[in-house]
C-alpha cells in the first residue's frame, strides 16, 4: 500500500484575543509557582511564542491602519480639489 504523503490540515492560527487570553493564563500559571522546572520552562516557551504572535498581529494591524489613514487622506485631498494640480 502506498503511503499518503499529503500534509495534515493546517490548524488555524488563534485570533489575537485567543492568543492574548492564553498568554494571560500562561503568565498566571508561572506567577503562581509550584511548577516543575520542565513545566515552567515549557510554559515560558509557550508564553514567548504567544507574545511574539500577539506582537506580530498588532504590528500587522498597525500597518493596515496607517495604510487606511494614508488612503483616506489622499481621498480627502481629491475631494477637496487639492489633488487636481494648479487651477
Amino acid at each position: 500500500m502506498a503511503k499518503d504523503n499529503a500534509a495534515p490540515p493546517a490548524t488555524p492560527s488563534p485570533s489575537f484575543e485567543e492568543a492574548f487570553a492564553q498568554l494571560e493564563r500562561t503568565v498566571q500559571a508561572l506567577e503562581a509557582g509550584g511548577l516543575t522546572l520542565e513545566r515552567a520552562t515549557n510554559l515560558f516557551q509557550d508564553g514567548m511564542r504567544l507574545a511574539r504572535s500577539c506582537h506580530d498581529m498588532l504590528d500587522a494591524t498597525e500597518l493596515k491602519v496607517k495604510q487606511l489613514q494614508v488612503n483616506f487622506g489622499q481621498q480627502i485631498r481629491l475631494i477637496d480639489g487639492e489633488g487636481n494640480g494648479p487651477c
